[in-house]
């Protein structure tokens, strides 16, 4: 099945209600908490906000042309400041959308991993990765707040309304 732009732009505004949502359980969250050594692919809930967020970075560089040599170093503050840069790279994103068609979902998009391979797919595909990458990571972070003590949202999509 082929996407089209309103499906992209229906996954990342689900990935917005979503990221918000998980982002208010965790800022209810104690520092401690925050910084608890758990598990996971990261070890924080901290840490696994910092890499969705800055991954989310740099798959939009990517798709503009540029490909970064390094996370940002924004990705290691707190998590109130991950949360805006987060937002801001999602008004960003919403802008790059803006500027797109349909056919241009079918482009071939050449990247620079951050360990110097060089890949290629299409904008489609890459932004299927992106929203599906957010809701992998926020489970994580869903399964890092319980760990802490705290209580996570019920994020499935079956609960996403859009207005």
């Amino acid at each position: 099945m082929a996407m089209t732009l309103p499906d992209v732009r229906f996954l990342f505004d689900y990935t917005k209600w979503a990221n918000e949502l998980m982002f208010d359980a965790t800022e209810a969250l104690l520092p401690e908490q925050m910084f608890r050594p758990v598990g996971g692919s990261f070890a924080c809930i901290r840490d696994t906000w910092g890499h969705l967020a800055s991954a989310d970075w740099v798959w939009l560089c990517r798709w503009t042309g540029e490909s970064p040599g390094a996370w940002p170093t924004w990705a290691h503050g707190s998590v109130g400041e991950i949360r805006e840069e987060w937002r801001r790279i999602h008004m960003q994103r919403e802008e790059f959308l803006d500027g797109l068609s349909d056919p241009d979902l079918n482009r071939e998009v050449v990247f620079t991993r951050l360990n110097g391979e060089v890949d290629q797919a299409t904008l489609g595909f890459l932004l299927q990765h992106v929203a599906n990458h957010a809701t992998y990571h926020r489970g994580q972070v869903a399964s890092q707040i319980r760990l802490v003590g705290g209580v996570p949202p019920s994020t499935d999509l079956l609960r996403y309304r859009p207005t």
